[in-house]
């Protein structure tokens, strides 16, 4: 009997968690109706793919589709401006071919992207 229960509390606990979508940051019920997410990397680019992924996964858990209200991109890295580290991550994407990744530009906190969606439908 125990063990069954056990195994009956174990069950549920997998279900429990395999009902949340896979998230690179937490997803924020806005005042206005809106969500928000913000989600850091190396790059710009990389950024704006987490957030965007972000939203379609939080949507999709639902079984609906996303549509971005606003999308901001903020630099946070230790140069003074975006435009010093677009130059640097040029130079150190070079080294990091040469040197078979030993050498990376950029850290995972670099970029920050903020990013307010609805979902749709």
């Amino acid at each position: 009997m125990y063990k069954t229960f056990v195994g009956a509390l174990i069950l549920a606990m997998l279900v429990a968690c395999s009902s949340q979508p896979n998230l690179y940051s937490p997803v924020l019920p806005m005042e206005d109706g809106s969500l928000f997410t913000s989600t850091t990397a190396s790059s710009k680019d990389k950024a704006l793919v987490r957030a965007t992924r972000n939203a379609e996964r939080y949507c999709a858990h639902q079984n609906k589709t996303y549509s971005i209200v606003t999308m901001k991109s903020i630099y946070e890295g230790v140069l003074e401006s975006e435009e010093a580290a677009n130059k640097v991550e040029k130079s150190m994407a070079i080294a990091s071919k040469i040197t078979m990744g030993i050498i990376t530009p950029g850290t995972d906190t670099d970029y920050r992207m903020e990013l307010a969606f609805r979902c749709n439908g």
